[in-house]
This record gives structure tokens, C-alpha cells and sequence, in this order.
């Protein structure tokens, strides 16, 4: 039969031979003639495998694919004797492309030869041993050489002394392939292992000079060499990688220790003992200030400057972070001295209201409105501004609500701003008139409306309550 599709294929292409034909001359074949050939070629290989396996005495010569878990095992081919049938039916020689299911112990012989180790298994019944030796990895498939021996043979073999010659052959097949192991091992197994090795020790001591110097053994001049040169360069890379980490964290760490230091002293320059003046019965008073950052540039004051007077002062510093809370801290204090030396609110601007947000006013029909003070021009951008001073008149139960300007600029993660409408619409829902209820109240809404939104800006208000006259 294959001599008749040889003959087929030569009488079509008298210039082709089949024998020496290249991968370029079948491509030239139409493609129902590259499948006779590929017939004739599988014809050819089938009918070589055959000899091998009948010159060997074998009773099985075969080769097959197979993948994790090792279960199946796909036909490539399997020598067969004279007079052997070939068919899908138990007992018959099976065709490339039959798949087999393997046993536990087939399974465990596989694994272990893809693992670099050939291995042979007795069959369950006892008759049969397989013997299976890698040959390579193709598209994640293991390809494996096999030789199956009928065991009662061997004994009858072995005790009549007919197959030593078999053996001896077996055997020196076996020995070549020990030393093909041999030298995989030591040229390329050992290597990997001393890398994988030497990974490992440094992943549990971080030592690179010590993966550096025992990675150095390697001397292979092929991608193993290159490999154990680039783990010891990333060794060493993530060594210097490392100890310039812990360089910034500890100067970060300082930082953050000097910030929160500074954080404290803002604080405690800032009255937050309340209430303020218990003994006071003619009004309450409450502040806070919550800082955008570590530390911020809002600041308020509050103190008696004599037994009828009270000084109350909120301040907003142009920009942020540590500039604005050392000005903020030069400020105050040049605010106290001159407070301490009875100058006026003007003169003290040289300060009425500079720039500031206009203050929110309780009327005494209980009202929440702003109230629209005289303005002057933001403190310290023209020299020898002049600011002009005004009072206001605070019935019993009028409450004075002072802020900056993080309150109204609060935004949401949208970028809204929360605005003065919604302030005063939060005023005015006040159940209490309580100044540190009316505070902290404002300060949950404004954080419910930034719903996790890191804040744009410092966050101070002040709110003083008249109770009228002491009794």
C-alpha cells in the first residue's frame, strides 16, 4: 500500500524525492498530496520502528505524549511485529492519535522520569514492565520513549540464556543515557540548583556578599553563567535599595517626630481649656482649630485684657503647613504684645477686620445671618493701611459665629464647595444654643459633605454666646 502512494506521488511529481524533499519542497505540494506524503513518511517511520523493536526483540517499542497529571498517555506510535493487527480493540497494535489511560504506578513512573529520572514499573497483573525515559518538552507536552518487556518472557529468556546479547544492549542504552543524565546534571541541573539555592539564602539573610562570592563557583559560559550574574547584580541592586530605604524612612520618621512636636507646641499656644471663664455668667465662648495638615496656619485667641473686657481674635495665614503655622506663631505673639499695651482693634491691624470672612450674627429673633462688617484689605499687602473699627450691639441670647475660610471652602470629592448658604443653613437648624454643641455640630457636617475627602484647607471657628447682663 505504501509503495503504491510512493509510486502515485512519483508518477505526479517525477522530479520530487521523497527522501531528500525540505520542508519548502512538500509546501510546494498541493495539499492532498502533502497528506500522501505525510502517509508515506508515517508508512516509512512505522515500517523502521518496526525493525527496531523485531532486531531488539522487544515486545513493545512506543512513544507518546503526555501533561500533567500524567493519567493519559497520546499515540504517537508503537512498533509492532509480523502479523500484528492495528486497530483501536484491546489487544491490537493502536494507531497515532489513540489515548490511553495511565495506572497510579504509570503514573508515578511518568512523573518521575519528567522529573529527570527514567523509570520502569511493573504492570498490575505482573506481566508487563514499562520502561519510560524523557526525550523533551514540546508545547508544555512531555514526549516520552517507551519499552515494554513481557516478564514471563525475560524469566524464559534470562534461564535459557538467549537474550544476554538483548540486554547487554538494553544496558548500554541505559549507560548512555545515565551519562547523558550525568552531564545534564552537572552542566546544567547542579548550576540551577546552586542559583535556586543561593535565591533562597538571601530571600532568609539578605547577605549579598555571600550570594556574590558563592555564586562566583558558577563559571559557565552560557545562559547559566548569565543568569548567576544578573541574581548577583540584583542582589546587590536590592541591597543598596534596601539601606536607601531605611535612610528614608528614618529621615521621615524624624519628620514626622519633629511635626508632631510642633503640632503639640501649636496646640498649647492656643486656648483649649473650656469653658473658657466659668466664673463669667455674661457669655460663653468655644474654639477649635483643626489643621489641614500636621500643623496649620489658622490661629485664635481669647483672653480678659481687664475684669470688663474681653479680646477674642481668629486669624487665617496665607498658605500652609510649617511656613504658615511659623507665621502664624510670630503673629500671635506680635498681636499679644500689642493687645497687652491696650491698643485698639485698629490699631492692633495697623486690625478691625482685615480681609477676614464676614462674621455670622444670631439676631434676637433667633435668626442666623451675616453680618456685613466694615472690610479692610488683607493684612500685610499695603503698607501703613489704615483699618477702620466698628462694634456690634449683642442682645441676650445673640451669638456671635466666627470661622475661616476652610469652612465655607470645604469640598466634597467633586470638587463642590460646602458655602456660606449651607452654613447658615446649618446654623439655623441648631437645636442648641450651646457654643460647643453649635461647633462640633458644624464640624460633622462639613465632614459628612467631604465624605472622606482629605481637607483642602484648615479648619477654625469661634462662637461666643451673650447671656446679658450678670445678675
Amino acid at each position: 500500500m505504501t509503495s503504491k502512494k510512493y509510486q502515485a506521488l512519483n508518477d505526479k511529481y517525477p522530479e520530487f524525492l521523497p527522501v531528500y524533499a525540505s520542508e519548502e519542497d512538500v509546501r510546494k505540494l498541493a495539499p492532498e498530496d502533502q497528506k500522501l506524503f505525510a502517509e508515506v513518511v508515517y508508512s516509512w517511520l512505522i515500517n523502521r520502528i518496526d525493525n527496531m523493536d523485531t532486531a531488539y526483540d522487544l515486545d513493545y517499542l512506543f512513544c507518546v505524549l503526555t501533561d500533567e497529571p500524567y493519567d493519559e498517555q497520546f499515540i504517537l506510535f508503537i512498533a509492532a511485529g509480523d502479523g500484528a493487527r492495528r486497530g483501536n480493540e484491546p489487544g491490537d497494535i493502536y494507531p497515532i492519535g489513540k489515548i490511553l489511560k495511565a495506572s497510579a504506578e504509570q503514573q508515578e513512573a511518568i512523573r518521575k522520569a519528567a522529573e529527570g529520572e527514567p523509570q520502569s514499573v511493573l504492570n498490575k497483573d505482573g506481566r508487563y514492565i514499562d520502561y519510560f525515559y524523557p526525550l523533551s518538552v514540546t508545547n508544555n507536552h512531555l514526549l516520552l520513549i517507551g519499552v515494554t518487556h513481557d516478564v514471563k518472557v525475560i524469566k524464559e529468556t534470562v534461564f535459557h540464556q538467549t537474550l544476554s546479547q538483548s540486554w547487554l544492549s538494553v544496558l548500554y542504552l541505559i549507560d548512555l543515557m545515565i551519562v547523558c543524565l550525568v552531564m545534564i546534571y552537572y552542566a546544567v541541573l547542579r548550576p540551577l540548583k546552586k542559583i535556586q539555592e543561593n535565591i533562597r539564602l538571601y530571600k532568609d539573610t539578605k547577605n549579598s556578599e555571600a550570594i556574590i562570592e558563592n555564586l562566583s563557583e558558577i563559571r559557565s559560559h552560557n545562559e547559566l553563567g548569565l543568569l548567576s550574574n544578573d541574581v548577583s547584580d540584583l542582589a546587590k541592586e536590592i541591597d543598596d535599595y534596601l539601606h536607601q530605604i531605611e535612610k528614608i524612612t528614618s529621615e521621615r520618621e524624624r519628620i514626622d517626630t519633629e511635626l508632631k512636636l510642633a503640632s503639640h507646641i501649636q496646640n498649647a499656644m492656643l486656648p483649649n481649656k473650656f469653658p473658657a471663664y466659668p466664673e463669667s455668667e455674661e457669655f460663653d465662648i468655644f474654639a477649635s482649630m483643626d489643621p489641614a495638615r500636621e500643623i496649620g496656619g489658622d490661629f485664635y485667641d481669647l483672653f480678659m485684657t481687664d475684669k470688663d473686657h474681653l479680646c477674642i481674635l481668629i486669624a487665617d495665614v496665607s498658605g500652609k503647613g510649617v511656613p504658615a503655622a511659623l507665621f502664624m506663631m510670630a503673629s500671635k505673639i506680635t498681636f499679644s504684645h500689642n493687645i497687652g499695651m491696650k491698643k485698639t482693634p485698629a490699631q492692633i491691624l495697623t486690625a478691625a477686620n482685615a480681609g477676614h470672612e464676614y462674621p455670622i450674627l444670631k439676631d434676637a429673633k433667633g435668626n442666623y445671618e451675616l453680618f456685613k462688617d466694615k472690610h479692610g484689605i488683607v493684612l500685610g499687602s499695603i503698607p501703613d493701611t489704615v483699618y477702620t473699627e466698628y462694634e456690634i450691639k449683642m442682645e441676650k441670647g445673640s451669638v456671635l459665629f466666627l470661622y475661616t475660610d476652610g469652612l465655607p471652602e470645604a469640598k466634597d470629592p467633586d470638587g463642590q464647595m460646602f458655602g456660606l448658604d449651607r452654613v447658615i443653613k446649618e446654623l439655623n437648624a441648631q437645636e442648641s444654643s450651646e457654643p460647643e454643641d453649635i461647633l462640633h455640630n458644624m464640624k460633622d457636617a462639613v465632614r459628612a459633605y467631604e465624605k472622606g475627602t482629605e481637607p483642602f484647607d484648615d479648619l477654625t471657628m469661634m462662637c461666643l454666646r451673650y447671656n446679658g447682663p450678670a445678675q
